[in-house]
């Protein structure tokens, strides 16, 4: 299974939700907390594009593998 880390890219950077949620220009807070929360099946690229550039990482240090056990 794959996973976005943002919350812990976040705390590493001492942000908030909130912070990147303005920064990214999203409109749909209660969606994005879905997404910060890994609670949705799906993702748009330009979103990706959005929280990447916000964060000012590359897409891979968004994302996680963990198999089904939570290890990664």
């Amino acid at each position: 299974m794959v996973t976005l880390r943002i919350s812990e890219i976040l705390k590493e950077q001492g942000k908030t939700e909130y912070w990147l949620f303005r920064q990214s220009g999203l409109s749909d807070y209660s969606s994005f907390k879905k997404l910060i929360h890994n609670e949705t099946s799906r993702i748009r690229f330009d979103t990706i594009a959005r929280i990447c550039e916000a964060l000012d990482v590359p897409v891979r240090e968004l994302f996680i593998s963990v198999d089904e056990a939570g290890e990664t």
